[in-house]
């Protein structure tokens, strides 16, 4: 069998185009997982000032604090 047959024979892909579709289906997967992530903490800072909004001026520092720390912790879960 020559590389014709092979290719025709695994429904028109040969081996060297399956690596090539493989990695390129990695390489998007983890392209989407970092869009979601970003947008998730995009998410988190606007939820944070929504939070700010609705409470008086004496706990705005407060509550920007809380954010924060719960975007660090966030990220590091994420990333662990």
């Amino acid at each position: 069998m020559n590389a014709t047959e092979d290719a025709s024979a695994s429904g028109g892909l040969s081996l060297d185009m399956m690596t090539t579709y493989t990695e390129f289906s990695l390489a998007v997967d983890h392209l989407w997982l970092l869009i979601a992530a970003f947008l998730v903490f995009l998410m988190q800072a606007g939820f944070a000032m929504l939070e700010t909004g609705t409470v008086r001026a004496k706990n705005a520092k407060n509550i920007m604090i809380k954010n924060v720390m719960d975007l660090v912790v966030g990220a590091f879960v994420w990333w662990g």
